[in-house]
């Protein structure tokens, strides 16, 4: 039974397929993805796209972010 919008064979699932040997088929797309992504940070590093300043940046902006009551009583969240 297929549905809309169904990825990844999610319709064999309830169909009553294997899901052992859908899962089998999902995971290396998730490896690859994963490689894929790990080599493209080093490339970045690499070429000096991403910086210790970019990282220092990013890293503050989450914690405000996930800290906002922290900021709101004025409590300073900049990583320096």
């Amino acid at each position: 039974m297929a549905f809309p919008g169904d990825f990844a064979c999610d319709s064999y699932v309830l169909g009553g397929g294997d899901a052992e040997q859908i899962a089998m088929l999902r995971r290396p797309i998730s490896w690859i993805f994963l490689i894929y992504i790990i080599i493209g940070i080093v490339v970045a590093w690499e070429k000096h796209y991403i910086t210790v300043g970019l990282l220092k940046g990013v890293l503050s902006a989450l914690l405000a972010i996930f800290l906002w009551w922290l900021a709101l009583l004025g409590v300073n969240l900049h990583i320096h």
